[in-house]
């Protein structure tokens, strides 16, 4: 055996995998800790707590080698046999013989076949699988599915959000998992002791059975000059029922909180299937039949921005729409980004009715967009971001110092009175950033996250 080889133990015996980078094994969590350890030898490992990333040490022992990502580090153990205390050992130092380094418990393992995409597909309105060539570890066992495989699903209800658990005797279930009630505060409660919630997904207000015709979708479809997106069957199948681009998994999701988000494949972003509520703290940053923040209905300011629960903002403008979003690991949409995800309701309409706050988060035929935003258009304007401005003329106080400003505030979309203005590509720029009214509201975007990418 040659010095430094790494192998993979079964508990019986061990097979020699090579060298550190050709097995592919991550991590020597025996080492870990937020600085290098100060007893070192040639081809040491220890993942650095405070950035999250596997160091190497050099061959002459002279310095650190940085490998990335330790959350980006997918393991191949195909050749673990089962049973056993399996684990990974070290050649040591001289070459006589083996080092333990802990079982598999302590090392993320999470490899699909297809990087691109999540584990799981939808495979009706109501059910998911996990896909072929997928290998997850659970409670120090690797489990890898040859072929697509059922989850065990839960009861739906509409405008709902579920994980999906990964239990220790290799099966798969989905449990509610919302924001005000999570099903985990950590990975070894819901739904059973040494489960790992491994993925999830939004079951959205598009009824299981919807059709075009019956929910409304509009079918002229694209012209040279603009026109609506054209609805096939196809198209509401992926949004009835459970919204097949609200599924993640936990190498593919969104950056920050994943509740009531999903993916646009076109920008590659996450974004709020409903407007923010005047209660984020209780609600999340999307939430079903939650009311809606505005100008008007204005919103508690989130703890992560020092609120006390019972304290709101003077305002909602763009300043409060960054802090609020934000407060999520999330971010106000751009403008190019918003035509992309708001594509699909029927374009140049708008909802109509009072100058006031739409009451709620619901479901309105014909403003639903091809990923499943609910209300794209037509009923609240969305502030966008980032910010900018442009010119100005004095100072004016907004509180924690002043602005020195003239427009800037991207209001995308179209509210209920803005008639066949509103649509995907709507926007209006002619605002202050310290614009407040009525129909003013929030719709969170997030960046995307794919370990397995970053693995590459």
């Amino acid at each position: 055996m040659a010095q430094h080889d790494y192998v993979v133990g079964n508990g019986s015996g061990a097979v020699v995998r090579g060298d550190f980078n050709d097995a592919l094994l991550a991590v020597a969590t025996m080492n870990s800790g937020a600085t290098a350890p100060s007893t070192t030898y040639a081809y040491m490992a220890y993942v650095n707590t405070s950035d999250g990333r596997l160091y190497q040490r050099n061959a002459a022992n002279t310095g650190w080698v940085d490998h990335g990502s330790v959350a980006s580090r997918l393991l191949r153990l195909e050749d673990v046999a089962a049973g056993g205390s399996a684990g990974l050992l070290r050649a040591d130092g001289d070459g006589s013989g083996l080092t333990g380094i802990g079982g598999l418990a302590r090392y993320s393992i999470f490899q699909k076949a297809d990087i691109t995409t999540p584990a799981f597909t939808k495979t009706a309105a109501q059910t998911i699988s996990i896909k072929a060539g997928t290998r997850i570890a659970a409670g120090g066992t690797v489990h890898e599915w040859s072929t697509d495989t059922a989850v065990t699903m839960p009861t739906h209800s509409s405008g709902a959000d579920y994980s999906i658990w990964l239990k220790t005797d290799g099966s798969l279930e989905a449990v509610a998992d919302s924001f005000a009630s999570p099903a985990a505060t950590g990975d070894l409660a819901a739904p059973q002791a040494g489960a790992v919630k491994v993925g999830g997904y939004h079951y959205g207000l598009v009824g299981p059975t919807e059709t075009v015709a019956g929910g409304g979708f509009n079918t002229s479809a694209v012209t040279s000059a603009g026109g609506s997106f054209g609805w096939t069957q196809a198209d509401v199948d992926k949004v009835k029922g459970i919204n097949a681009f609200s599924i993640w998994d936990a190498t593919f999701k969104c950056a920050g909180e994943q509740r009531g988000m999903v993916f646009d494949p076109t920008m590659k972003m996450w974004v709020a299937i409903y407007f923010m509520s005047d209660d984020p703290d209780a609600n999340g940053p999307s939430g079903y039949n939650t009311n809606v923040a505005s100008g008007t209905v204005l919103p508690y300011i989130p703890s992560a921005w020092g609120g006390n629960g019972s304290t709101k903002y003077s305002r909602l403008a763009t300043f409060e729409a960054n802090e609020l979003v934000s407060s999520f690991g999330l971010r106000l949409p751009r403008y190019e980004e918003f035509m992309s995800f708001a594509f699909g309701v029927t374009e140049g309409q708008s909802l109509g009715g009072a100058s006031s706050t739409i009451t709620a988060t619901a479901r309105q035929a014909g403003y639903t967009s091809r990923i499943g935003l609910e209300q794209a258009t037509g009923h609240q304007y969305v502030i966008g971001g980032p910010i900018d401005s442009v010119g100005g003329s004095a100072w004016s106080g907004v509180g924690r110092g002043s602005i020195f400003a003239g427009s800037g505030e991207i209001l995308l979309g179209g509210n209920r009175g803005s008639g066949s203005f509103s649509g995907s590509r709507c926007v209006d720029f002619s605002n202050a950033l310290s614009l407040s009214i009525w129909s003013i509201s929030v719709r969170a975007a997030g960046d995307h996250v794919n370990l397995g990418q970053e693995a590459r």
